[in-house]
């Protein structure tokens, strides 16, 4: 009887080691990652999903191993650095400063994607739906969009966000080694794990995965009608990414 509580407590460190050491052989594995795309794509929902799975990864923040970022889809380039803060999302990668030129250096190098991320993975949305929620962001938001991509040819918030959608897609494909949409999440999940070098568990994302929105915001619905009879160009442009997304505008 007396010999019980040892044996309890024996087996009890017992399994607290060998989970420790399972934790330190998936983090020895899983790769550094960026996720982008265009803003209002699920990247919170995606972060949520993967921090069950117990992956460490930030939203639009650093701290952490990896980060899902929007913003930084055109911070950096895979071989050029944009000339652009790279602090503008909140992401401060360790060793990585800004020189008199603008331009992102790490240990006297111009830092790429390739040198701050193992792993690169494009997040896509159905248009119409990113479109409209593009609209709720700062004006501060698309002041950056305009400098990066020009979309203030246009006084009409909707066409600005239509192209901001193109535009932002195509660039975060460049450089990515991976495109999936938000909508295939479900089924995408085991396969983005692969990719990371995490394993995979259904029941550590059921909750997560039940929930109809993690980050909703109120906006009006957009009609494919209306872009075209504003832009019949910019509405081919659009029906042409989306197709190429795998979308039907």
């Amino acid at each position: 009887m007396t010999f019980l509580p040892f044996l309890q407590k024996f087996f009890r460190k017992l399994r607290q080691s060998y989970h420790a050491g399972v934790d330190t052989v998936n983090k020895v594995k899983a790769k550094q990652c960026l996720i982008t795309g265009c803003g209002r794509s699920g990247t919170l929902y995606t972060t949520q999903l993967l921090r069950a799975l117990d992956y460490d990864i930030r939203h639009e923040r650093s701290g952490g191993k990896s980060t899902v970022c929007w913003f930084c889809c055109l911070l950096l380039k895979k071989n050029v650095c944009w000339n652009s803060p790279i602090t503008r999302c909140g992401c401060q990668y360790p060793g990585v400063r800004i020189n008199e030129f603008g331009e992102a250096v790490s240990e006297g190098l111009v830092a790429t994607m390739d040198s701050l991320y193992e792993v690169i993975l494009h997040q896509a949305r159905a248009p119409l739906d990113v479109i409209a929620s593009v609209q709720t962001l700062t004006e501060g938001s698309f002041n950056f969009i305009d400098n990066k991509i020009g979309i203030y040819h246009d006084h009409d918030r909707i066409l600005q966000a239509t192209r901001y959608w193109i535009e932002w897609n195509k660039a975060a494909a460049r450089i990515a080694d991976y495109s999936y949409r938000i909508e295939d999440m479900p089924a995408q999940l085991p396969q983005l794990c692969e990719r990371l070098g995490i394993p995979y568990s259904r029941d550590k994302v059921r909750d997560v995965m039940s929930r109809q929105n993690v980050n909703a915001r109120r906006h009006k619905p957009v009609a494919a009608a209306y872009i075209r009879k504003r832009d019949v160009r910019l509405y081919d442009e659009l029906r042409q990414t989306a197709d190429w997304l795998g979308y039907v505008v």
